[in-house]
């Protein structure tokens, strides 16, 4: 059965804007130990924000990837898009979304919920939801 990781940044560490850079690190993590990855953005300008972020987040890194940009796109090791991931993938999925996702289909999801109160609001909604499920539930406080 899947489970479900929340990460939850610090405000006195972090700013809304640096969830994507603690993405890059997640990610990196999980390609590092041979994990098929899919984050999952809220929008087209994020996933592009993103695209551009992984190449350069770190100069000792590469993070090989890909854009979802329909249903014959060449699978990378770490692919994202605007849109959930076609329902053969079960690897881990990186939600980014204010929604939850179909926990039941992936290895792993990873939840991350900023210091401002939009993205707290929206974390906690997705919390229940998942705990509603009986899905298992991991915090993470970074």
């Amino acid at each position: 059965m899947a489970s479900v990781h929340f990460y939850t940044l610090n405000s006195q560490r972090y700013e809304s804007g640096d969830v994507l850079n603690v993405v890059c690190r997640l990610t990196e993590k999980a390609v590092s130990h041979q994990h098929e990855v899919y984050i999952y953005t809220s929008s087209s300008s994020q996933s592009q924000q993103l695209d551009d972020l992984l190449w350069q987040f770190r100069s000792q890194s590469f993070v090989p990837h890909g854009q979802m940009t329909g249903p014959d796109s060449l699978p990378e090791q770490v692919m994202l898009g605007d849109s959930l991931p076609p329902e053969s993938f079960g690897g881990m999925l990186i939600n980014l979304s204010t929604a939850p996702v179909p926990a039941a289909q992936f290895s792993r999801v990873n939840e991350f919920v900023g210091p401002d109160e939009t993205s707290l609001v929206a974390g906690r909604e997705r919390y229940r939801h998942y705990k509603a499920q009986g899905i298992e539930i991991v915090t993470n406080k970074i």
